[in-house]
């Protein structure tokens, strides 16, 4: 980077806090304000180059102002300019560079630092090296463009922006080859890692990269939005091809757009890391300005802009929900070249807010849109031609053809989607022109995955998708799969009687028409009757009767008629609830026949549906399109009569088939019987919430009236909750976070019945089963209640909702856990990861609550809440409840200091018995929080009591940098105070016994009694009789020690140790001054396995330490791996042959370990690594090992500790040798005598180099003046004649070898006058 060094004076200028100060010797008479920094400056100096300053005096002084402070608070740069302009006054040495020229300048402008002032002014300086330097160059052109953002409007009237925009886009319109320009490939913007390539003799410090077009794009990214547009309008300006200005405008948006990055290369997430220092991520407001700027930006012009960009934007503006005119835009381009697309850029996800489909499906249809109407225009698409026109007259077939295969290819996507409705998926198949696709496969491939995953759909709504499709554009794979495909209709059914009379009436009901006699009909129907009637009597000879609006539709009318005519049919109680509504509508009644339908619906209804709890289900749940006729007919409240009182009372009391089916409404079959009968189904307990599942498939108002009437008839309201529980997890898909396998398996057989809702739905469903649930405590668990508050807040329900789930969880806090405390923060500004603040409302209604029963009284002391809180245990629980939290949440950088303290500090200080949570959650938020000052540290650190912290809190406290210094000495203090106490109890036990008759408090003359004397003075007379009673133990220790030696020496000459239960052959260990004695007690596998050994494990030697850790090392034993052991090692199977048959194949392939055969056995062909260090072995890997007689472990004892001479160590000491401490302690002395030489400080270490460094020097002034003495004169004798030099070196090296090994060690300088042939003293 090029800079101009200006100025000649010594920095005069020094900073104390926001002052600046000039030392220059003399005080200074004016102070300069820029912002929060003053500037202590003399007024000649400035006067002299600045205009304004000079103005500003003059005035002062005209209004009698003797402050002589001027405030500057608008300069350009800041005080950074200005000091840079003050030290230009002065004459100081500053270096003027591309990086603050522009700031200097428009300073100096706002100054008036001009050529009238002073010759050779500020402006003038800037101007020169802007014009010669800055803009000849191509990476300070960069750098000072983009150093004016924050001062644009003065840089553009200064025309510094015009300026530094011409000189890049003229740049980046020739080649830098031409002219050798160092174009470099940095580490990072505007930073060079270092190089050797030379440019003009000068180290550039970059790699050469050839001219690609795109080599300036990485350069002007780092440029803000507004100064980028100038940079791209300019380019266009003078020519630049238009798939340059793309390209730059796709790399700036990826830098500065995250969700264009999703499948970004590897080394475009290295660039895109290079740049984080320069383009950090930007706000949803700024990604969303800067998205539709791009879209201004792109020329509208066909295979111009690639379509992964185009779909890459399109994706990032429908997630930052840009302007409807930039997706409509963003969808137009793509609609102009949809041909160039793949299916993989049609995925586009849907994330509105009414989440229906996976993928945004109409989105890709308006994209269609677009291309077929561009197509339209462009005479691409002629729908007054026949198909073999088009085939042979299209000049853009082959575009629509591929759009047709990309179309049925994202059908196939997008058709597994059970929430993809049919006409929005039949009209993307219909909206491609039949000529469009040439075969069909791929559509029929993408309806046979559409039925298959909408089984439930009708024949009639089959019939009409399989229209879309031309079954004779099928190939023959097609035609052969689809004629053995059970998912498509068999035929299209069209309802005639087949009576072998001609039909003389048709009745159309819906799209469908039945062509049926009158006779039949109008035997049992009244209505039909009466219509018939009508129609003679108006001479309308049609005989067509229209009934739009009969209960059931054209299924219910089929039944009705099949009656009629007496044709076979079963009447079930899936269907009788419609039939029983269409024979009234129909007027079926006894006055028009005998034994009509509605009498056999209604026997039905009461004998036979009513009396099942299964058969009422079904048939209410049939009630739901038809509720208004069903409850004016009364069926509606005899179902839920009926299931309520069935509900209330205990099945297995009158043998009801109570069943729990695969899915509701259908039994997988079984073998149980009932009364003789087989009812395909599991028999289960009697459990109260048998009936769950079966209501549940009711819709809402339904299920309303259900739970009402149990209610009235006194079910326990645990049960209703239950229920309510159960109805909500199937119908709300976010309480089901954290769902069971049972539970997801049966939501998953409702699927059939519940498909998931809109959010308008879910939001009504929450809010009536908040009212719905009893406001009583401890009736709705905790789970449920956090449950349906999270869902509450996704969905954004009303504040009344909201704020009552809050109340009713505050009533209950003490029963829920931290993890249900854990709720997100989804508020459209998102500050923190969870929300704290309905953390604080709920602490809030809780400790209202303990208020209004008397649970909190703040009059009261501290021990008087201990004892007389009636609920104390619960607010202990919430206190307790709350660090754990508080803890969870403290690692959240967003989550502000008085939010947490705030919520810390909410808990009263008695319902705390121990402060180590709270003490925990501090740690970890200071830990999150580095910034904070040490004021706002011990203001946090304020809402703990240090006195309620436990000695292990207190040990780490102690030792916590993060805690302010303040808190670490109080719990010192305290911990000290613990400390004593504790001592104290233990020690003055005995005294308590006995009475405590001696007195232990002075009496001091002259003084008045103070009560902390006494338990000062018991503390120390406590502390020295613990002294003298720890010095006799010790003593008893040694003496007992002393005869358990002779004891064990004179066992061991007499017999040998046997074998222990590890079967350790120990040799017989005689008590002596030389050997050890080794008391080693047994332990079984598994305990040495985990680590679990006995505490006392001594061995007694006067001998070597080093031998005895040696011998006891060397007792190990093998074991096999168990299964529950811990592995201390990790075990590795090694490759070879198993011996094993090759029956053992399958044992092998479930531990995934390569195998093959060889010779009749078993061969592992690789290293396995079975079991890693730490991990538990199973029962597969145990089993393998015993196999392969693998034994992997072995265990022995092993020294942790020796102790020697009043000092324990670790028994790495023991490897040290006195080689080790003579090279420690020699590295000691080089260190003191290197530290010595630096400070001139002299030591017996260091006098040896400062002599013979004395000498050189005066040997150097000899050598160099006339002044000289003998051992100089040798020196001379020796400079004027060189060949001496080869004499005297067989004597160095003479000398040499005879010196000590360590004057090797001397520096490279002192070696070098070795080679003289003398030494110091010769």
């Amino acid at each position: 980077m090029a800079c101009l060094k200006l100025g000649s004076r010594a920095d005069v200028f020094r900073k104390q806090g926001q002052d600046w100060y000039c030392t220059t010797g003399l005080p200074s008479d004016i102070t300069v304000t820029v912002g929060e920094q003053s500037f202590h400056v003399h007024k000649f100096p400035l006067l002299s180059k600045s205009g304004l300053l000079e103005r500003c005096i003059r005035e002062k002084i005209e209004k009698g102002d003797d402050s002589c402070v001027i405030d500057l608070p608008d300069i350009p740069g800041g005080a950074k300019a200005f000091e840079l302009a003050a030290k230009f006054c002065y004459g100081v040495k500053f270096e003027m560079t591309a990086s603050n020229v522009v700031h200097l300048r428009c300073a100096a402008e706002y100054l008036e630092m001009t050529e009238e002032i002073a010759e050779g002014n500020l402006i003038v300086q800037t101007e020169n090296f802007l014009t010669q330097t800055v803009l000849r160059s191509w990476k300070d052109s960069i750098k000072a463009l983009h150093t004016c953002d924050d001062i644009l409007d003065l840089a553009e009237k200064l025309q510094i922006v015009k300026r530094c925009i011409d000189s890049i886009a003229t740049k980046s319109c020739t080649d830098p080859d031409l002219f050798g320009w160092p174009v470099v490939q940095y580490g990072g913007p505007m930073q060079s890692p270092g190089g050797s390539v030379l440019w003009n003799g000068i180290s550039t410090g970059a790699r050469p990269r050839h001219s690609n077009p795109d080599w300036w794009y990485d350069d002007v990214s780092c440029l803000s939005l507004p100064l980028y547009k100038k940079v791209i309008s300019a380019m266009e300006y003078r020519g630049i091809n238009q798939d340059i200005i793309v390209g730059s405008l796709n790399h700036y948006a990826k830098r500065r757009l995250p969700g264009l990055n999703r499948r970004k290369s590897i080394s475009d997430v290295s660039s895109c890391l290079s740049m984080s220092s320069l383009t950090s991520i930007s706000s949803e407001e700024e990604q969303k300005y800067l998205l539709e700027e791009i879209d201004r930006l792109l020329p509208f012009q066909r295979g111009v802009t690639s379509c992964k960009l185009l779909f890459g934007l399109l994706r990032t503006a429908i997630i930052l929900k840009a302007s409807p005119s930039c997706v409509s835009n963003l969808e137009r381009r793509i609609g102009m070249q949809l041909d160039k697309a793949t299916v993989e850029d049609l995925l586009i996800p849907n994330i509105s807010e009414s989440v229906e489909t996976l993928y945004d499906v109409d989105c890709i249809h308006r994209i269609l849109d677009h291309f077929l109407a561009m197509e339209q225009e462009t005479g691409g698409a002629s729908p007054g031609l026949g198909e073999d026109a088009q085939m042979l007259a299209s000049p853009s077939l082959m575009p629509i053809t591929m759009v047709a295969k990309l179309i049925d290819g994202y059908q196939a996507e997008v058709a597994p989607d059970v929430n993809l409705k049919l006409p929005k998926f039949r009209s993307l198949a219909a909206a491609i022109p039949n000529y469009a696709r040439p075969i069909d496969d791929g559509l029929y491939r993408a309806i046979d995955i559409y039925l298959k995953a909408h089984p439930y759909l009708s024949e009639s709504e089959k019939e009409e998708l399989c229209r879309v499709m031309d079954c004779q554009k099928l190939s023959l794979e097609a035609c052969t799969h689809a004629a053995q495909n059970e998912r498509l209709p068999l035929r299209v059914i069209v309802q005639y009687c087949t009576t072998g009379l001609p039909s003389d009436i048709t009745v159309t009901v819906g799209e469908q028409s039945f062509h049926v006699h009158k006779f039949p009909l109008l035997s049992k129907s009244g209505l039909l009757e009466r219509c018939i009637r009508e129609k003679i009597e108006k001479g309308d000879d049609s005989c067509v009767i229209d009934l739009p609006d009969i209960p059931g539709g054209a299924k219910a009318f089929e039944l009705a008629a099949k009656f009629c005519y007496g044709v076979k049919f079963e009447m079930t109680a899936s269907n009788v609830v419609h039939l029983r509504c269409a024979a009234e509508y129909l007027e079926m009644t006894e006055e028009i026949a005998e034994g009509n339908l509605i009498v056999q619906t209604e026997n039905f209804l009461t004998q036979t549906v009513l009396r099942s709890w299964k058969d009422s289900i079904k048939a209410l749940h049939t009630c739901d399109d038809i509720l208004d006729l069903a409850e004016k007919l009364q069926i509606v409240k005899r179902c839920i009569d009926s299931i309520a009182t069935k509900s209330c009372t205990d099945p297995d009391l009158f043998g009801w088939p109570v069943v729990q089916y695969g899915g509701p409404m259908q039994s997988p079959g079984g073998s149980v019987l009932w009364n003789g009968i087989s009812t395909g189904a599991r028999p289960r307990h009697s459990n109260p919430d048998w009936w769950y599942d079966d209501v549940s498939c009711l819709s809402l108002p339904l299920y309303k009236k259900v739970i009402s009437a149990m209610e009235y008839r006194g079910i326990n309201q645990d049960i209703i909750v239950g229920s309510l529980n159960h109805y909500a997890k199937r119908r709300l898909p976010g309480l089901n976070r954290r769902k069971s396998i049972s539970d997801v398996s049966s939501c998953l057989s409702m699927s059939s019945l519940t498909s998931i809702s809109s959010e308008e739905e879910q939001k009504y469903l929450l809010e009536e089963i908040d009212r719905l649930l009893p406001f009583q405590r401890g009736v709705t668990s905790c789970k449920l209640l956090f449950g349906l508050l999270r869902t509450a807040i996704i969905l954004k329900a009303s504040p009344s909702c909201v704020s009552n789930l809050e109340r009713r969880i505050g009533m209950q806090l003490d029963k829920a856990t931290v993890e249900d405390l854990l709720i997100p923060n989804i508020s459209e500004s998102v500050e923190t990861l969870y929300d704290v603040d309905c953390i604080h409302r709920i602490l809030d209604h809780f400790l209202a609550m303990e208020q209004e029963t008397g649970g909190a009284s703040p009059g009261l002391g501290e021990d008087a809440q201990m004892l007389a809180s009636p609920s104390l245990m619960p607010i202990t629980m919430v206190a307790k409840l709350i660090d754990g939290y508080q803890a969870e949440v403290a690692p959240d950088v967003n989550l502000k200091l008085p939010k947490f303290r705030s919520l810390a500090a909410a808990i009263p200080n008695y319902a705390r018995p121990i402060d180590d949570g709270l003490y925990r959650a501090i740690d970890i938020y200071l830990k999150a929080h580095p910034y904070l000052s040490e004021s706002e540290k011990e203001e946090l650190c304020r809402v703990m009591d240090c006195q309620k912290l436990s000695l292990e809190a207190c040990t780490h406290a102690a030792q916590n940098e993060r805690l302010p210094l303040r808190v670490i000495v109080q719990v010192l203090f305290f911990e000290q105070l613990q400390l004593r106490s504790s001592i104290a109890q233990c020690l003055m036990v005995s005294e308590n016994l006995e009475g405590g008759s001696r007195q232990l408090i002075p009496t001091i003359s002259g003084e008045q009694y103070r009560p902390g004397w006494p338990l000062a003075s018991r503390e120390n007379q406590a502390l020295r009789e613990g002294m003298d009673n720890m010095k006799q133990r010790v003593a008893d220790l040694e003496k007992e020690c002393s005869t358990m030696r002779d004891e064990i020496e004179r066992l061991g000459r007499s017999r040998s140790t046997g074998k222990d239960r590890f079967s350790l052959n120990m040799k017989p260990q005689i008590c002596s001054t030389k050997e050890a004695i080794p008391t080693i007690a047994t332990a079984s596998e598994e305990e040495m396995a985990v680590g679990n050994l006995p505490a006392s494990r001594l061995t007694f030697t006067k001998g070597d330490l080093k031998k005895v850790r040696e011998e006891v090392a060397k007792y190990k034993v093998v074991a096999p791996a168990r299964v529950g052991l811990v592995a201390p090692v990790d075990v590795v199977v090694p490759p070879g042959n198993t011996a094993l048959d090759p029956s053992q194949t399958t044992f092998f392939q479930v531990l995934d370990i390569p195998t093959k055969i060889n010779k009749g056995t078993m061969e592992i062909i690789r290293p396995v690594e079975l079991i890693k260090k730490g991990d538990k072995v199973g029962s597969s890997e145990s089993a393998l090992l015993a196999k392969l007689g693998i034994r992997p472990f072995s265990y022995g004892l092993v020294i942790t500790n020796v102790y020697d001479s009043g000092s324990v160590f670790s028994p790495e000491v023991l490897d040290l040798t006195e080689d080790d401490l003579m090279e420690k302690f020699a590295s000691g002395v080089s260190m003191v005598a290197s530290v010595s030489l630096a400070i001139s400080y002299p030591t017996i270490a260091a006098a040896p180099h400062m002599f013979l460094n004395g000498y050189k020097n005066l040997l150097a002034v000899a050598v160099e003046t006339e002044y000289s003495y003998p051992h100089a004169d040798k020196i001379k004798e020796n400079l004027k004649d060189p060949s001496k030099f080869a004499v005297a070196a067989p004597d160095a090296a003479d000398s040499g070898a005879a010196a000590p090994a360590a004057a090797k060690e001397e520096e490279p300088e002192e070696e070098s006058d070795g080679d003289l042939g003398m030494s110091l003293f010769d």
